[in-house]
């Protein structure tokens, strides 16, 4: 494995929704990392983290109740392989965390998965 396969990423997101007609307007923050590096025998992982504090200020709860405001959760870790040239396969975990004030929104979702890829 080369020293060039090791990088990371760090970023942050602004996302704005606004649903005409409706009282779904969400104002979106986030913050994410990312760093990527080499394992062993051309085996290489992946890890991304990222939390979003999402606010409703047209959320429809009873007069005097705080607003609806989710803090999101994101964590993905993957492990890829090339296993010739131009395939390659992938397993990757992913677990991601809603927390709000309002128990319908929040939850937990864990998910694990395998891709095999080949590219032309």
């Amino acid at each position: 494995n080369d020293a060039k396969n090791f990088y990371s990423v760090i970023g942050f997101e602004y996302q704005r929704d606004d649903t005409q007609g409706s009282n779904y307007i969400r104002n979106a923050f986030a913050g994410r990392g990312a760093l990527h590096f080499p394992i062993v025998f051309k085996v290489e992982g992946d890890l991304n983290v990222k939390v979003r504090d999402s606010l409703y200020p047209k959320f429809g709860y009873p007069e005097g109740e705080p607003r609806r405001r989710d803090q999101e959760y994101y964590f993905t870790a993957t492990v890829s392989r090339e296993l010739a040239p131009r395939w390659t396969l992938s397993g990757s975990y992913n677990l991601t965390m809603t927390e709000s004030h309002n128990d319908r929104y929040t939850y937990t979702n864990n998910g694990l998965g395998f891709t095999l890829s080949y590219v032309y």
